[in-house]
């Protein structure tokens, strides 16, 4: 059975409200541990996707990019970052503010990994790509 054609979803944070529609948006979605790539010389942190489609109905998944822009450094923990193939599910994503108007995002994932990045300003960009397909399961979690 064919899928329908779906409406991309594009949404732009640059306000913790913005961040949290997309935490929403982007709640347990997957990615290898290769879709994390940090150019600490373009200042950006982008994320390669395979995000749950809450919005839609049914079960599906889509292709999607989140980029994080004046991101001044990265750490990790409980990522096993030389492992390329190795996948995460997304759980939340967190703004602490700091020095106006820079602060700290939090990538939070299941099993405990989590993503630290400095940033300048909190600029964001969530650009799904593609066509969706079916999900083969959803998480059942309290979050």
């Amino acid at each position: 059975m064919a899928m329908p054609k779906v409406q991309h979803l594009r949404l732009k944070a640059d306000t913790v409200e913005d961040l949290n529609l997309v935490s929403g948006a982007v709640q347990d979605s997957i990615l290898r541990v290769a879709g994390i790539v940090y150019d600490a010389q373009k200042r950006s942190l982008t994320l390669g996707l395979q995000r749950l489609r809450r919005e839609a109905k049914g079960k599906t998944r889509i292709f999607s990019g989140l980029r994080f822009d004046s991101v001044l450094s990265l750490k990790s923990t409980g990522i096993e970052r030389s492992n390329d193939n190795a996948f995460l599910v997304l759980l939340s994503l967190n703004f602490v503010e700091g020095d106006a108007p820079g602060g700290t995002l939090l990538l939070e994932f299941a099993g405990g990994g989590r993503l630290m990045a400095e940033l300048e300003c909190l600029d964001a960009v969530l650009l799904d790509q593609g066509e969706a397909w079916p999900a083969k399961s959803t998480p059942k979690h309290d979050l």
